[in-house]
């Protein structure tokens, strides 16, 4: 994640494997009102999403996030396939 991005106070609570996955967990995050955005290396309008991309969310609903998405995986709540 670049300084930039930092600077503005958002950090990575999730790293994507593909499209469908990086809509997932921003739809989940956004449906309990903690705004989420992706960032990838790669311009997303040329390629898909690729290992590199990554969910930002605010500093201070960075801890939140990241439980949701675990209690949402536990739970299996979230239809995601993780990779080897």
């Amino acid at each position: 994640m670049s300084k930039d991005l930092e600077d503005h106070g958002l950090v990575s609570v999730y790293e994507c494997e593909n499209d469908e996955e990086a809509d997932i967990i921003v739809g989940l995050l956004e449906s309990y009102g903690i705004e989420a955005v992706l960032n990838s290396e790669m311009p997303h309008s040329v390629l898909p999403v690729n290992a590199d991309a990554h969910i930002l969310v605010n500093h201070a609903d960075a801890e939140e996030a990241r439980r949701i998405i675990e209690d949402a995986k536990e739970n299996g709540e979230l239809d995601i396939v993780e990779e080897d």
